[in-house]
């Protein structure tokens, strides 16, 4: 807690909230006894509460452990987990906590007492591991306070002086040096959604995220032949889809990273590798028909003005995207007339550009907005549309939640291995353990990788000097099925 706020824990139901320091509590105000008499600060009846499993916590029965999140060491990089102990009574004890029993009702059940039970399960609902909570009713399907810890701020992930020039992010010499391979970069530092999204998945109709950009491509009548350029292609796994898919007359992968156009150019060896920045693209004035940049805009500079650029900045903002803007220009440039582009990123329509701290390197989300009102100045016709009904996704489709997730990954890590950040249902996951208590949400909730409705896509057109002036009479505004 930081200095205007401090928690409170009750170690028995398991459960706390955080309040402002100078709150009454001998006396709280009505709402706020309210809320402590749920969390069983005030006339807790142990018994007739309803214990109810955390999704922070899984049961391995074979190895007898309860593993679960360390919620007060929490750290740039996450929360790490531990086992406890478990023996079979205890869990037996874990398994009957399903939140629609009480405790005394739970004790009956398996033939112990009351003092016994709560004994057994007094670990669990400690502010150090936060695995058990005794609510005051029964608890709800899919009951949100189950996937929620109380937990210090997350701190800030140790930055470099490199990743800043004069107030603004800048990360050309973490792609040329700190990036060494295709894959550890995107399963362990900068999960995108493309990458989880790698293989088929329900959630893109059991197509890869590639096969579904395209067919969504096409669904707007955007032509996808001729030479397309995709900038900052990552593990190459869009480039593979296109290729396969459309056989372009020629597949530019132009990254910054050597390291990821050599593993780009293994996975779609019919494209062209292209080494040079976003922002200065080596090729010909009008010289490509579609441009293709999915989750990379994020990491371009980020600057505290807005360097020249024509744009109304919103009430307190501090960063502007101005490395998503110089692409822009680049892409207006490259383009011939009558050519397209897709550019995706996280962010909002009017939400303030915001770095993300918990990175090895500082990446910023998009003002999209602003992002369209620099395109429209290039010339270009632009239109901005979330990513999820670019892709025409199941939302209702099933992947792994958040902390899930991250449990199964502290376990690899802790066995020597790793799991891929690859979005899985529950038949696509094969476990080498007996893992009891993993919880499965919609792709709408937080997974393996960014919430796809923190993703949005601008499209743009370049119009020939002599035609269409319109989206709409290109294409780009047709009605969605």
């Amino acid at each position: 807690m930081d200095g205007t706020e401090r928690a409170l824990w009750h170690p028995v139901t398991g459960r706390g909230l955080r309040v402002h320091p100078q709150t009454p509590l001998t006396s709280p105000p009505p709402a706020l006894a309210a809320r402590l008499r749920d969390l069983g600060f005030i006339d807790l009846y142990v018994s007739s509460r309803f214990p109810a499993r955390s999704r922070w916590a899984v049961l391995l029965p074979q190895e007898g452990e309860l593993w679960h999140a360390c919620p007060l060491e929490r750290g740039p990089g996450g929360l790490p987990f531990r086992a406890t102990r478990v023996h079979s009574v205890s869990i037996e004890i874990w398994r009957a906590c399903d939140g629609r029993h009480t405790l005394a009702q739970i004790a009956e059940r398996l033939g112990l007492s009351l003092d016994d039970v709560s004994q057994r399960i007094a670990p669990w609902t400690q502010a150090s591991v936060q695995a058990l909570q005794l609510r005051g009713v029964p608890v709800r399907n899919r009951e949100p306070g189950l996937a929620h810890l109380l937990t210090r701020e997350r701190p800030a992930h140790i930055r470099r002086d490199e990743h800043y020039a004069d107030g603004a992010t800048t990360l050309d010499s973490y792609h040329q040096d700190q990036i060494t391979t295709a894959e550890n970069p995107f399963d362990d530092r900068e999960i995108t959604f493309a990458h989880s999204s790698e293989r088929p998945h329900p959630a893109l109709h059991n197509q890869t995220f590639g096969q579904a950009l395209a067919h969504g491509l096409q669904q707007r009548n955007i032509p996808l032949a001729g030479h397309v350029l995709e900038i900052g292609p990552g593990t190459g796994a869009l480039s593979e889809a296109f290729v396969a898919a459309i056989s372009p007359a020629q597949y530019t992968r132009l990254d910054l990273a050597p390291a990821l156009l050599k593993a780009q150019g293994q996975r779609s060896p019919n494209s062209v590798s292209l080494l040079g920045s976003a922002t200065d693209v080596p090729l010909a004035d009008n010289s490509v028909d579609l441009v293709l940049s999915n989750e990379v805009i994020a990491d371009l500079r980020a600057a505290p003005t807005v360097e020249g650029w024509s744009v109304q900045s919103a009430p307190g903002q501090t960063l502007f995207n101005t490395g998503a803007w110089a692409m822009l220009r680049e892409v207006a440039r490259v383009l011939r007339p009558g050519g397209w582009g897709y550019v995706s990123e996280f962010g909002a329509i009017d939400e303030l550009p915001q770095e993300t701290t918990h990175l090895d390197h500082p990446e910023v989300s998009i003002h999209f907005g602003q992002l369209q009102q620099v395109a429209i100045s290039l010339g270009l016709e632009a239109e901005l549309v979330p990513v999820g009904d670019l892709l025409s996704a199941n939302r209702g489709a099933l992947w792994l939640s958040r902390s899930s997730t991250e449990a199964l990954r502290a376990l690899y890590h802790r066995h020597g291995s790793r799991l891929t950040a690859h979005a899985r249902t529950p038949s696509q996951l094969s476990l080498p353990w007996v893992v009891e208590g993993l919880w499965w949400v919609p792709i709408t909730e937080a997974g393996c990788a960014p919430i796809l409705d923190r993703l949005w896509a601008l499209l743009v057109h370049k119009p020939h000097p002599d035609g269409p002036k319109t989206a709409a009479d290109t294409g780009v505004a047709a009605e969605r099925d």
